[in-house]
């Protein structure tokens, strides 16, 4: 244990620039005798920028339930709810309220990520790659927290964590001790039968017998979900989901190359699938199986596109984004940017082909196909996914498997792009749909009266081009106003 902390005590002080080489007398600070950052930060703490009654005038209201936009809208947010909608300029301001003009901007929902993971990509990585930087969980959360914020991301679902950060998280921001969206997770995943195919990431449920226990476990943890993966057999999913649906807890899988296949939903009896099959190509009577179901599938074009090189080589300064220069450490960007120029995933390249790519290239027909060729060929398969099951009517919710909160708008884009979609379904699909899966939709999830207020404001049309996500004006959580230039800069420790 001693050991371990000082691996991660390590990690944390390197990711954080302290063993640049700076003569130690050059880099004091006199008033606190500890080392300065080589850079600057924010002198001020996330907080909000108001928390009373707020009347957004004239603004068009996109509700997230794939409606059109409601031109010329006011909005009164009271309580921490939305109170009422009605014609602009027919609503009162309220004493003390403060009062938006949305004259040229849209309100929508907060979105929501339905496939983050707050350190499991870290350990992942940190079993694959040299530098500290990329190894310290204390060195990311935080700043993926402000993150999501800052990007209009108020709900995500950890598809994926340790218990002692999860449970640490999910209190903090639940008893408001720490700015971040609202925080859903499965607690750790299981692989069951065999020995985990990430033994970094992945916990082994090695029988029946076991299966109790790991259900304990996880009930004591308060989890939304039991998260299971890859080569669990269709036998151990069956078991494991009756046990779980005895208890009223949800089963959802990352089965890989037989996600979203009806076999699954129908022996396994699972809820939902983390991902898209990216692989293979469903059926049409697939999807109409996992929708008489009630199946969910959650999207994840973000990582894919990531891993292939793709977002990269689209925007090559893509690092150079405010909602991602803003919030994370300098030197990480920098890291990160010196490897989408070379490699867009470092060394964990190797790892990549091994796992995704080359035990399914025959299947596929893509022998002697390169990585980046493969992994496009695999987001076309996903759009097309995605349209079957659409069509079929199954609930198809938006996640990134990425990390921070700029991610999502990536994912709704590409869902554009890759898949076919309006930007209004897309929207809908980061809204209100993730608030379904979540069974939360008659709290949050879309603009109607009574609803708790996590929105967000954005200059532009994204129910015409989805990009103006980008444009973030305000962003509300529980009908306070977040001070977005306080998630910023926030690299202090």
């Amino acid at each position: 244990m001693i050991g371990s902390m000082r691996r991660i005590l390590t990690a944390a002080v390197a990711a954080a620039g302290l063993m640049s080489g700076v003569a130690a007398a050059d880099g004091i600070d006199p008033a606190t005798g500890l080392r300065k950052l080589p850079y600057e930060v924010n002198d001020v703490a996330p907080r909000y920028a108001h928390v009373g009654d707020t009347l957004i005038r004239n603004v068009a209201v996109i509700d997230g339930l794939g409606n059109k936009p409601q031109k010329n809208r006011d909005v009164l947010v009271q309580n921490g709810r939305i109170a009422r909608i009605a014609r602009g300029g027919t609503i009162p301001a309220p004493e003390g309220a403060r009062v938006i003009d949305g004259e040229g901007h849209s309100l929508l929902p907060g979105l929501i990520d339905l496939h983050v993971h707050m350190d499991g990509v870290d350990r992942f990585a940190g079993s694959l790659v040299t530098d500290t930087r990329l190894m310290s969980d204390a060195y990311r959360y935080k700043t993926y927290l402000y993150g999501f914020l800052y990007a209009g991301v108020t709900t995500v679902l950890d598809a994926g964590t340790e218990p002692i950060l999860g449970v640490g998280l999910k209190r903090l921001i639940e008893e408001g001790y720490v700015m971040g969206p609202r925080y859903f997770w499965s607690g750790p995943v299981y692989e069951g039968g065999i020995q985990p195919s990430v033994p970094a990431l992945i916990r082994n449920i090695a029988a029946v017998e076991h299966i109790d226990g790991m259900l304990d476990q996880l009930e004591y943890l308060d989890v939304d979900f039991v998260k299971l993966y890859r080569r669990t057999p269709a036998w151990m999913i069956e078991r494991i989901s009756k046990a779980a649906h005895d208890r009223g807890m949800r089963v959802f899988i990352d089965a890989w190359e037989r996600n979203n296949f009806s076999y699954i939903t129908r022996v396994g009896r699972v809820d939902g699938y983390a991902h898209l099959n990216f692989h293979l190509r469903i059926s049409d009577e697939d999807a109409r199986v996992l929708a008489e179901h009630d199946n969910f599938v959650i999207t994840t074009f973000y990582a894919l596109n990531g891993f292939s090189g793709r977002i990269f080589e689209e925007r090559p300064d893509y690092y150079d984004d405010p909602l991602i220069r803003d919030v994370l450490p300098p030197e990480y960007v920098e890291l990160l940017k010196a490897e989408s120029r070379t490699d867009p995933v470092g060394k964990v390249a190797d790892a990549v082909q091994h796992l995704v790519i080359t035990p399914f290239q025959d299947i596929m027909g893509l022998e002697g196909k390169s990585r980046k060729e493969t992994m496009r060929e695999m987001s076309r398969i996903g759009g097309e996914n995605t349209r079957k099951l659409l069509k079929a009517g199954v609930l198809v919710g938006a996640g990134t498997d990425g990390g921070q909160g700029e991610s999502l708008l990536v994912e709704l884009e590409l869902l554009v792009a890759d898949a076919g979609v309006t930007p209004l379904e897309a929207i809908r699909i980061g809204t209100h749909n993730g608030a379904r899966i979540l069974r939360k939709e008659k709290e949050f999830g879309s603009i109607q009266e009574g609803l708790l207020a996590d929105l967000l404001i954005v200059k532009g049309d994204p129910s015409r081009d989805i990009r103006d996500l980008r444009n973030t004006a305000y962003v509300f959580k529980e009908g306070k106003i977040i001070d977005r230039q306080s998630l910023t800069r926030q690299w202090a420790y």
